[in-house]
């Protein structure tokens, strides 16, 4: 008997220390990692000319929560003035890191996270953050001015083109291309759930073409706004670590 405490004891670190290194793993299968990415030509007001604009967020999600992946970049400067007020030790760095933006998938309010470090999170309506973030309920298609003028299919995936019926101003697009892929389906954010359903399908990739035009005696140059998302493989450790920090946390609700 006594020869089988000891064996069962020496087994013990053994099995802890194999349940600790399978969390991690089981965090990276339940989560679904999708990647928001858009790149689009903007007006710069200065000069009249078209500025191209790109970003990709990730986001990730089990049955429960749904993580966002912030990555920034700050930039800093320090001085100090001499007697004579003149500007001595100057001093710039530069910041990089990860903000987390978390949220309970039934709870109207999330929890922003600047960091992997912050203990005491910022509460923030989700729908606000979705609307500044991932242009929740932009109206990427309006039914009562596009009418379809083409479907084909590139590569296994169908594409259905719209020219628009009236443009009576520059922020509404020639014409616009919407790619379905059934594939993605089951991913939780949509561009366009009145087009997800008429082809019972997903769209995950839209274009918009502006032809260069004149409005109000001003000249407006051509640009393209593509915007897209897309299934990734992959989850990052400091999202595991993240995710693991918070559901340890008095925060996890």
């Amino acid at each position: 008997m006594k020869k089988l405490k000891i064996t069962t004891l020496l087994l013990l670190p053994l099995s802890f220390y194999g349940f600790r290194n399978f969390i991690p793993e089981t965090i990276k299968n339940q989560l679904t990692a999708i990647s928001f990415i858009y790149n689009v030509q903007v007006i710069n007001p200065r000069d009249g000319q078209a500025v191209l604009l790109n970003d990709t967020t990730n986001f990730y999600y089990d049955t429960r929560y749904t993580i966002y992946e912030l990555p920034y970049c700050r930039y800093y400067s320090k001085d100090s003035l001499d007697q004579n007020f003149k500007v001595t030790n100057y001093h710039q760095w530069i910041e990089k890191g990860t903000s987390f933006f978390i949220y309970n998938n039934v709870n109207p309010i999330g929890l922003m996270y600047d960091s992997l470090t912050v203990v005491k999170p910022r509460k923030m309506p989700v729908d606000s953050f979705l609307k500044a973030q991932m242009f929740k309920d932009n109206p990427f298609f309006a039914a009562n001015n596009e009418t379809l003028s083409s479907t084909s299919t590139e590569n296994g995936v169908l594409v259905k083109k719209y020219s628009t019926i009236n443009q009576y101003e520059n922020t509404v697009a020639d014409s616009c291309y919407y790619y379905f892929d059934k594939n993605l389906s089951d991913v939780k954010y949509s561009f366009s759930t009145y087009l997800d359903s008429l082809e019972h399908s997903k769209v995950f990739k839209m274009k918009f073409i502006f032809l260069k035009k004149t409005y109000k005696n001003k000249e407006f140059p051509a640009r393209v706004l593509v915007f897209q998302i897309k299934r990734n493989d992959s989850v990052k450790k400091e999202v595991i670590d993240f995710y693991k920090k918070f559901m340890a946390s008095k925060e996890n609700y």
